[in-house]
């Protein structure tokens, strides 16, 4: 029999569909976050069916503080799942974060993600294999 360790997991990483609908503060928890992880994240929001239901005030307001943080892929994501999700909440957040989804979508200073980076390259390069 071997004694190993037990496995230690960091909890003050754990971000919860409800942290961000009914606790964001810009929150910290999420500072850090790699896209892969947002991406998650939006994933278990729309499974949980975090933004099915008609959204209060402060929870969008909450959800448009949470999406303003984000780079496009994760934005475009969480945009997506609210906007399948309810009609109402998708009015309610672009009322909160259109100027902010206009700009990551059509302002070249905003920096791009690496996954964003690889498909330009790879766009680029198929142009110019057709030229």
């Amino acid at each position: 029999m071997t004694n190993s360790a037990p496995t230690t997991f960091d909890t003050s990483r754990i971000v919860t569909p409800a942290d961000i609908m009914m606790i964001w503060l810009n929150d910290e928890k999420t500072a850090d976050f790699g896209i892969d992880e947002h991406l998650a994240l939006i994933d278990d929001i729309e499974a949980e069916g975090a933004v099915a239901a008609d959204l209060s005030d402060a929870q969008l307001d909450n959800l448009a503080a949470y999406f303003t943080s984000l780079t496009r892929e994760p934005a475009m994501k969480l945009w997506s799942a609210v906007g399948r999700s309810n009609e109402k909440n998708a009015i309610g957040l672009h009322t909160r974060i259109g100027d902010f989804l206009v700009k990551i979508l059509t302002d070249p200073e905003v920096p791009l993600t690496e996954a964003e980076k690889a498909e330009q390259a790879k766009e680029q390069a198929k142009e110019q294999a057709n030229k």
